[in-house]
C-alpha cells in the first residue's frame, strides 16, 4: 500500500506528504489527534517519534498509509 501511494504520487509530481495532510486525513476518519496520548503513542508506534512535527519524509509517508489501511478496514 505505502508503496503504491509512493509511486503514485511521484507519477502526479505531488508534492510529499505533510503534517497537515496527516492531519486532515485523521479528522476524516475522527481520529483526534492534537495532543492526544492515544494518536501520539500509535505515532511512536509506528515511528518511533510520537511528534509528526518530528517525522522526516519516510516517516510521514509510513504514519499516513497507515492511517489509509485504517480508512479500508472500516
Amino acid at each position: 500500500m505505502k508503496l503504491l501511494l509512493e509511486n503514485w504520487r511521484r507519477y502526479l509530481k505531488e508534492d510529499k506528504i505533510s503534517v497537515e495532510d496527516i492531519h486532515k486525513l485523521a479528522h476524516k476518519l475522527k481520529i483526534p489527534w492534537d495532543n492526544d496520548d492515544n494518536f501520539m503513542r500509535w505515532t511512536k508506534k509506528l515511528t518511533n517519534k510520537s511528534h509528526l512535527d518530528d517525522l522526516d519524509e519516510d516517516e510521514r509517508s509510513k504514519l499516513y498509509a497507515a492511517l489509509e489501511k485504517r480508512r479500508n478496514e472500516d
